[in-house]
C-alpha cells in the first residue's frame, strides 16, 4: 500500500510518500520512504505561464526470505521428483536485506490563464538519478534511470465541463511504453465539487 501527503510551506510544497509492497513465495518486500519539495515559478507578470520544479529523495529497503524458496540444487528425482529444502541451495547470498538511497526529479510547464478554451501542459520526470546498486549477491546491479514525459491540454468546454486528453511516454533501458488517456471533469456548483471520470 501507499500513503502520500503534501502541503504548502510558504512558497514551497513539501510532501511525504511511504509505500510497502510484498509478493511471491519468498515474501519479497519493497518498502520506501521519500520526502519531496517543489516550487512553482510564475514566468510572466500576468501569472499565465508557470514552471513547477520538484525534487524527491529518500531510501528504499528490499528483503526476501530465502528459506521459503526452492532452488535448482534442491531438486531431487526421488519419490517422483520434487524439491527438498533441507538440501543446500548452492547459492551464496550477501544477505537478505538491502537499504539504498533514491533520488527523483521532475518539472512541468502549464498555461494557467482562466477563461480560455485551452490550457496546455508538458513535463518530464526522471527516477533513480543516483542509480543505486541493488543485489542480494554483492553484485554490480544498478537500478537504471527511468524517465517519463507527458503532455496534454485542458479543454474548457463550458463553465461546468472540462476534458483533459493526455499522453505519457516512459522508458527504462530498452523498455518503452506509450499511453493515451483522457479525463472528464464535471463541476457541481451546488456542492462546490468536481466529479472526475477517466
Amino acid at each position: 500500500g501507499i500513503l502520500a501527503a503534501d502541503m504548502p510551506v510558504g512558497k514551497i510544497a513539501v510532501g511525504l510518500q511511504v509505500a510497502n509492497f510484498r509478493a511471491g513465495a519468498g515474501n519479497f518486500n519493497h518498502a520506501q520512504a521519500l520526502v519531496s519539495v517543489a516550487r512553482d515559478f510564475k514566468l510572466d507578470k500576468n501569472n499565465n505561464h508557470h514552471l513547477s520544479i520538484g525534487l524527491q529523495g529518500g531510501a528504499f529497503q528490499k528483503s526476501v526470505d530465502f528459506s521459503r524458496l526452492a532452488f535448482e540444487a534442491q531438486y531431487t528425482s526421488g519419490s517422483g521428483g520434487g524439491f527438498d529444502q533441507s538440501l543446500s541451495n548452492g547459492e551464496t547470498f550477501a544477505g537478505n536485506s538491502i537499504i539504498k538511497p533514491d533520488v527523483n526529479a521532475g518539472l512541468v510547464y502549464y498555461y494557467a490563464k482562466e477563461g480560455v478554451l485551452l490550457n496546455p501542459f508538458v513535463g518530464g520526470s526522471v527516477f533513480h538519478l543516483n542509480q543505486p546498486t541493488e543485489s542480494f549477491f554483492n553484485g554490480d546491479n544498478k537500478l537504471p534511470i527511468r524517465w517519463l514525459g507527458h503532455a496534454g491540454v485542458k479543454v474548457n468546454v463550458s463553465e461546468r465541463l472540462q476534458v483533459l486528453p493526455k499522453v505519457f511516454y516512459m522508458g527504462e533501458k530498452n523498455a518503452r511504453e506509450l499511453t493515451f488517456a483522457a479525463d472528464l471533469h464535471y463541476f457541481m456548483k451546488e456542492s462546490d465539487a468536481y466529479l472526475i471520470f477517466g
